[in-house]
């Protein structure tokens, strides 16, 4: 597989907040579907404000994404 470099993040916490950092690659769901999606956010607002900013953020990527929370 031809992979192309679109950019480069740091410091990926993919489990929880508190635990190291690990490598990461992504990929284009197109190219590699996942069973699941996890989103790990901090946040300075209370939890429901923050989820209300994740959906509508998910929804103007695709309005029909499910985001359950």
């Amino acid at each position: 597989m031809t992979v192309t470099i679109v950019g480069v993040v740091g410091d990926v916490r993919r489990f929880a907040l508190s635990r190291h950092a690990d490598p990461t690659i992504y990929f284009a769901f197109r190219q590699q579907p996942a069973r699941y999606l996890r989103i790990v956010a901090k946040s300075s607002i209370d939890p429901t404000g923050t989820l209300v900013a994740l959906r509508a953020a998910a929804a103007e990527v695709d309005p029909h994404f499910p985001l359950p929370g």
